[in-house]
C-alpha cells in the first residue's frame, strides 16, 4: 500500500488503498467445479425429510445448506466461492411477503365473489390482478439476484447489486409486450434487454461487470426454434383434439388405457422434439452473453453445445416423465376401483420426492457443464479488489421464495 491515502471529496481514493507493488497476472483458465452427486443427493434427501417433518419450514435452512454446498464446489484461482446467507435470513423474507401476499389474495377471492354480476368489472380487476403479479415475478427475480450476490464472496471479497427491481420489471414489461405484438419474434430483444440490466448493475467487489451483446446474432437461431415449436405445438393441438373427441364416445376401459399410451408416447415425442428445439437456441445464447460479459480486463468464451445440454436435460425428464406415465397408467387401471387405488400412492410419493431431486441434479449438471466449457482470459491481480460498500439487505428472497420464481 502507498504511504500516503489520498482523499477525493471525503472518499479514500482506490488507488491509493492498493499495494504499490501490485502487478497483473495473465489468466488463461476455467473455472472448477467439484460437486459430487453421491454427496448432493443425500443431502437433498435429508432436507426433504426434514422439510416434511417440520410442514415445510425445514425447507429454508435446507435451500441455504444446498447452496453452501454448490458454492464452495466452484473455485477460480485455486479459491473457492463462499455462501454466507443464512435460513434465518430466507425464512424472515418469506414471512415479511406473506403478511403482504395474505391480504392481496384474500382481497382477490373476495371480489370475485362480489363482482360474479358484473363480467366486465370483473374481467378488468382480474387483468390488473394478473398485472400486478407479472410485476411481483420480475421483482422478485431481481431482488433475488442481487439477496444472493451480496451473500457471494470469494477471497473474502463479496458481491453486490446496484439498480431499482422496479426499473427491471418496467423493462420486462415493455418486453413482453413487445414480444407478444410480434408474435415472439422480439423474444431475443427481451432477453438481451433482461440481462444487460442484470448484468451492468452487477458488481463483484469494486468492479462492476460489463455487458455488450447485440440481440441480432440471436435472430436467426430463434426464427429457427420458433418455427418448430408452432410445427410441434399444432402437431399436440391435433392429438389433444383427437383425445378428446375419443372420450366422448365413452370407450372401455381396454380402449382407453391405448388411448392413454398412445397419447402419452406422442406426448413424450413432442417433447424431446421440443425440448431439442429449445436447448439448441439455449445453447446459442450462452455462447453469446458470455462471451459478451466481462470484468475489469478478464473475458471469457463458451464451447457449450446442444448435445451437452441434452445429456442435463433429456435423462432427468425422461425419469421424470416415467414416472408420469406409470401414475396415468395406474390411475387408468385403477380407475373405478377403490381397493386397487391405494397402489396410486407409490407413484404419487416418487412423483414428489423426483419432483424435488431432480431440479437440483439438473442444476448442479448444468454447473459442471458451463464451468467445463468457458475459458477466461485476461489479466487479473486478487490485491487489487476491494471490499463492497453497498449495503445488504437485511433479509433474503422472501418474494422469489413465496412465488416460487426458481428452484435454487
Amino acid at each position: 500500500m502507498s504511504e500516503f491515502v489520498e482523499i477525493r471529496d471525503g472518499t479514500p481514493n482506490e488507488e491509493s488503498l492498493l499495494p504499490s507493488d501490485t502487478k497483473y497476472d495473465t489468466v488463461n483458465e476455467q473455472p472448477l467445479y467439484t460437486s459430487r452427486l453421491r454427496e448432493l443427493i443425500p443431502l437433498v434427501l435429508r432436507n426433504i425429510l426434514l422439510s416434511i417433518i417440520t410442514l415445510g419450514i425445514y425447507r429454508f435452512w435446507g435451500k441455504t445448506k444446498i447452496r453452501r454446498y454448490l458454492w464452495s464446489r466452484v473455485s477460480f484461482r485455486g479459491e473457492p466461492l463462499e455462501y454466507t446467507g443464512t435460513g434465518t435470513e430466507l425464512f424472515l423474507g418469506f414471512l415479511v411477503v406473506m403478511l403482504i401476499l395474505i391480504p392481496v389474495l384474500l382481497l382477490n377471492s373476495f371480489l370475485q365473489i362480489a363482482l360474479q354480476s358484473k363480467p366486465y368489472i370483473f374481467i378488468v380487476v382480474q387483468i390488473l390482478y394478473g398485472l400486478v403479479f407479472f410485476y411481483l415475478i420480475h421483482i422478485a427475480s431481481y431482488r433475488a439476484q442481487r439477496y444472493r450476490l451480496t451473500r457471494t464472496s470469494w477471497r473474502g471479497i463479496r458481491g453486490g447489486m446496484s439498480g431499482s427491481a422496479i426499473t427491471f420489471a418496467n423493462k420486462a414489461f415493455l418486453c413482453t409486450i413487445l414480444t407478444i405484438v410480434t408474435l415472439g419474434v422480439m423474444y431475443p430483444k427481451m432477453q438481451v434487454t433482461l440481462q444487460k440490466y442484470r448484468t451492468e448493475n452487477s458488481v463483484f467487489g469494486n468492479v462492476n461487470l460489463e455487458f455488450d451483446a447485440p440481440f441480432g446474432p440471436l435472430m436467426k437461431s430463434w426464427l429457427f426454434s420458433l418455427i418448430c415449436l408452432l410445427i410441434l405445438y399444432s402437431v399436440m393441438g391435433y392429438f389433444s383434439y383427437t383425445f378428446f373427441e375419443t372420450i366422448e364416445t365413452k370407450p372401455s376401459q381396454a380402449e382407453m388405457f391405448q388411448l392413454v399410451v398412445g397419447v402419452l408416447i406422442a406426448l413424450t415425442v413432442i417433447g424431446i422434439l421440443t425440448a431439442i428445439a429449445m436447448v439448441w437456441y439455449s445453447a446459442v445464447v450462452i455462447r453469446h452473453f458470455v462471451s459478451a460479459t466481462k470484468f475489469e480486463n478478464l473475458s471469457a468464451t463458451s464451447t457449450m453445445t446442444v448435445g451437452q445440454l441434452l445429456k442435463i436435460y433429456i435423462p432427468a425428464y425422461l425419469v421424470y416423465g416415467g414416472l408420469v406415465v406409470l401414475f396415468a397408467l395406474t390411475t387408468a387401471m385403477t380407475s373405478g376401483d377403490s381397493d386397487a387405488a391405494t397402489f396410486l400412492i407409490l407413484p404419487i410419493i416418487a412423483l414428489a420426492i423426483f419432483g424435488t431431486l431432480i431440479p437440483i441434479i439438473i442444476i448442479n449438471r448444468f454447473i459442471a457443464a458451463f464451468c467445463a466449457n468457458m475459458t477466461i482470459t485476461g489479466a487479473f491481480s486478487a490485491a487489487r479488489l476491494l471490499q463492497n460498500q453497498q449495503d445488504k439487505p437485511g433479509y433474503g428472497e422472501g418474494l422469489a421464495e413465496a412465488l416460487e420464481v426458481d428452484a435454487l
